[in-house]
């Protein structure tokens, strides 16, 4: 079907004005199935498919964000988009370079998840994996089979 467009596109204006939509048509045509870069969507072209390593959702597809707060009121002091997908630790010197150019300095501690697990310092800010908080576990209540195996008998 693009082949047939791009046939009956007649002079260079018309084809001028399609060429970016006929680029990436023609990119998806040729993507192989393990090659890299692919396009995963036609609308918004710069999604990346990020592999989460979780058994329920291994794949999410967008781009990675990383958002700074303080530790005590939350508030946002900085936040970066990355098209590329970096490893979470990559992540971290550009936000605090970003910082450092907004505030005028750097913070003595940065409190980060498992994902940014390895180094310990970075541009002079301690790194920090705060312990997890556990989560109280449910137990089931005791059945009723008793009950069950009387009614039965």
């Amino acid at each position: 079907m693009v082949r047939e467009i791009e046939r009956n596109l007649d002079g260079m204006d018309q084809i001028g004005v399609y060429d970016k939509k006929l680029l990436l048509y023609n990119r998806v045509l040729e993507q192989k199935k393990d090659g890299r870069n692919k396009i995963y969507s036609f609308h918004a072209p710069e999604v990346k498919c990020i592999s989460k390593g979780k058994e329920h959702k291994k794949y999410e597809f967008g781009n990675k964000s990383s958002i700074v707060l303080t530790k005590n009121s939350g508030i946002v002091i900085g936040a970066m988009a990355f098209e590329e997908n970096l490893y979470d630790g990559h992540t971290l010197e550009p936000q605090l370079t970003q910082i450092k150019d907004l505030l005028g300095r750097l913070p003595e501690t940065a409190l980060v998840d498992r994902g940014y697990r390895g180094r310990k310092h970075i541009l002079g800010v301690n790194i920090k994996i705060p312990d997890q908080v556990k989560e109280k576990r449910h137990t089931k209540k005791p059945s009723n089979d008793r009950n069950l195996d009387e009614e039965q008998q």
